[in-house]
C-alpha cells in the first residue's frame, strides 16, 4: 500500500504492508535503544521501518533509491527518510493512534 508524502523531505511517498488498510487505529508500545546508522529509535523506527512492506524498508534505508545497496545512502538521509515515512503513517490514522513510550535498563551482567 502506497501513502503519500506530500512535504516530505527526502522522500515524498511510503510504501508500507498491505494489511495496515485494515485497522482504523494503532497503539505504538516502543522503548528507548540506540542504533548506528538511526540514531535513537523508538516510535520513529516503529512507524517506518516496522510499518513498510518490504520494498518500502529498502526504499527508506536508500532515501527513495532501491536499485543500490540498502545500506549505502549517509545517515542524514536515512533518518530524514525514517521522518518523511513515519509522518505518513502518523496522518493515515489521523489521530487514531497512541503512543507509549518506556526507557528499560537492560542487565548487563
Amino acid at each position: 500500500m502506497e501513502l503519500e508524502i506530500p512535504n516530505g523531505v527526502q522522500i515524498k511517498k511510503n510504501f508500507v504492508g498491505k494489511n495496515l488498510a485494515n485497522y482504523d487505529s494503532m497503539l505504538v508500545l516502543s522503548h528507548f535503544k540506540g542504533h548506528a546508522m538511526g540514531g535513537f529509535g523508538g516510535a520513529l523506527k516503529q512507524l517506518s521501518i516496522g510499518c513498510a512492506s518490504s520494498y518500502g524498508k529498502a526504499y527508506i534505508h536508500g532515501a527513495g533509491e532501491t536499485k543500490e545497496s540498502i545500506f549505502g545512502t549517509d545517515q542524514v538521509k536515512f533518518v530524514t527518510s525514517m521522518g518523511d515515512a513515519a509522518s505518513s503513517v502518523d496522518k493515515y490514522f489521523k489521530g487514531n493512534i497512541a503512543y507509549i513510550n518506556a526507557l528499560v535498563q537492560e542487565d548487563m551482567n
